[in-house]
């Protein structure tokens, strides 16, 4: 625990840096102004930057003690192919990271009403601090995805409708059985957007 303690503490003092300190470049790199929906999607011809550029897309972040009262040692199912047959020792407490992107791949389909989009998100779970297991990453999951993004704008309970999409959707981490997990879904997505406020609505069908 003492280790889980230092390791936060680092992260603490790199968040407490003065701003004075950082220089300007570094500044505009982490404190850039919010974007808009309309720049983060490129939804008019106005902010189109081409086509194969990655840009950001989910959160990316890195936390060094993420902690679980109850880590599941034993994944079951119903299924006994999907049943681990002993425990695993895991640490109540790991380390967690997500990066993701995505990019335009078509611009302009359907007279210029839709664009299409490819995405991928990758989430770790890190064992970390667990030196009896030496340090094995506990699940990777991998996401990737197809986006149908057609730009839109109409007034919904004072926000601006900003975007629709279909996308499909597919989420494993890449195990053999028994430790295997993976769903496909076709998602919905709705954006809106109201001064600063940015919200997206979605709801998903899984496919198998």
């Amino acid at each position: 625990m003492l280790k889980l303690f230092g390791y936060i503490n680092v992260v603490w003092l790199l968040l407490l840096v003065p701003e004075i300190l950082l220089s300007q470049k570094t500044q505009d790199l982490f404190l850039k102004k919010q974007q808009t929906m309309t720049e983060r999607w490129e939804l008019d011809a106005a902010h189109h930057k081409g086509v194969f550029i990655i840009t950001p897309y989910k959160p990316v972040f890195v936390t060094a003690g993420r902690y679980s009262d109850n880590p599941n040692s034993r994944p079951l199912s119903e299924n006994p192919l999907y049943t681990l047959p002993f425990k695993v020792a895991y640490n109540n407490y790991e380390a967690k990271f997500q990066f993701s992107l995505k990019t335009k791949v078509i611009y302009g389909m359907f007279n210029g009403r839709a664009d299409l989009w490819i995405a991928y998100t990758q989430q770790a779970h890190w064992q970390i601090y667990n030196e009896k297991l030496s340090r094995p990453f506990r699940e990777l999951n991998y996401e990737p995805e197809v986006i149908l993004n057609f730009p839109v704008s109409y007034s919904f309970l004072g926000f601006t409708g900003r975007m629709v999409s279909i996308a499909f959707n597919h989420q494993s981490n890449g195990r053999i059985l028994p430790l295997s997990r993976s769903w496909n879904r076709v998602m919905l997505n709705a954006g809106f957007e109201r001064n600063a406020w940015q919200v997206f609505l979605s709801g998903l069908v899984q496919v198998t």
